[in-house]
């Protein structure tokens, strides 16, 4: 009867210091931050239709200087104005704006060509996480009819 509590007894502290080093091994795998959400978050630059102002790729998200940066397509079919950025998310505040063409030139309140490629420079109050995610509306003039339109810019970027 002692051999067989002895036995148990063995197989318990074998399994027991197994699972042991591997709930601390768990641990430090989530205390350095490899099981965290935005290591997992795909980066993208999405435009809510296939006219109007478009993404053409991720966004640059830096969260030393407050700013987000995306390259647009004109893909109105008219020449446009840009009359203004708002976000509405939670990760950014618009404090001002800048249209940049593809010389760095400011572009800004500009008229700006169909199928023109220029550089918005978003700026924000504050960038905070690892993982920046945010819609913004971008306001337009329509200069070929004289028509107040937005198009809407999902973008979701490691910061």
């Amino acid at each position: 009867m002692v051999r067989k509590g002895q036995a148990a007894m063995e197989f318990l502290m074998t399994y027991g210091w197994a699972i042991l080093i591997v709930v601390i091994a768990v641990a430090a795998l989530a205390a350095f931050g490899v099981f965290s959400p935005s290591n997992f978050a795909q980066e993208k630059c999405l435009s809510d239709s296939p006219t109007g102002i478009t993404c053409n790729t991720k966004a640059a998200v830096d969260q030393a200087t407050n700013n987000v940066q995306m390259a647009v397509t004109n893909g109105a079919g008219a020449n446009v104005n840009i009359t203004g950025i708002t976000a509405t998310g939670k990760s950014c505040t618009v404090s001002s704006w800048d249209a940049i063409n593809s010389t760095g030139g400011s572009i800004k309140y500009a008229e700006i060509g169909t199928g023109q490629v220029l550089k918005l420079s978003i700026n924000c109050t504050s960038i905070t996480g690892k993982l920046f995610k945010d819609t913004f509306t971008v306001d337009y003039t329509d200069l070929d009819n004289n028509l107040n339109q937005h198009s809407t810019i999902d973008v979701i970027a490691k910061s």
